[in-house]
């Protein structure tokens, strides 16, 4: 069974005080929200796929996503935008996937070669038989 998904957590928030909202009228009452959405593979973040902004009134709880934005909101979004950066672990998945790929190739490029290998490949009819992949390497190492 494979659960996999994506998923969403507050990387942003601030109070929009000059903005207007359109519902209710009211100034200075307007919450804006960035979300960063991730990919997960059991719930391990493996990459970011996107942001998503929300703007709420405080006063009339009305919500707003960011292609509703007035455009007062949406200026004010895209001067704080550069505040809502992305956290590292949301790359945490990636991260542990590539840190055992390169442990295993160093790995095996270190590993033991058995010696029944070589009585094998010094045996009769050795030159007209290819060699095995990545015996040749191992012997270069050793």
């Amino acid at each position: 069974m494979l659960i996999y998904g994506t998923r969403a957590t507050t990387i942003g928030e601030f109070t929009v005080l000059q903005a207007e909202c359109a519902h209710c009228h009211q100034r200075g009452t307007q919450r804006m929200a960035v979300f960063g959405r991730y990919a997960h593979l059991f719930w391990i973040p493996l990459f970011p796929v996107g942001k998503v902004a929300v703007a709420e009134c405080t006063h009339c709880l009305r919500t707003l996503r960011k292609k509703e934005f007035s455009p007062e909101l949406r200026r004010k979004y895209e001067e704080k935008q550069g505040e809502a950066s992305r956290p590292a672990w949301h790359w945490a998945g990636l991260a542990v996937i590539l840190l055992f790929f390169t442990s295993s190739g160093i790995a095996s490029a270190f590993w033991e070669v058995d010696p029944r290998e070589a009585l094998l490949d010094a045996g009769p009819g050795a030159a007209d038989r290819p060699a095995r992949p990545g015996h040749r390497l191992r012997s270069l190492l050793h």
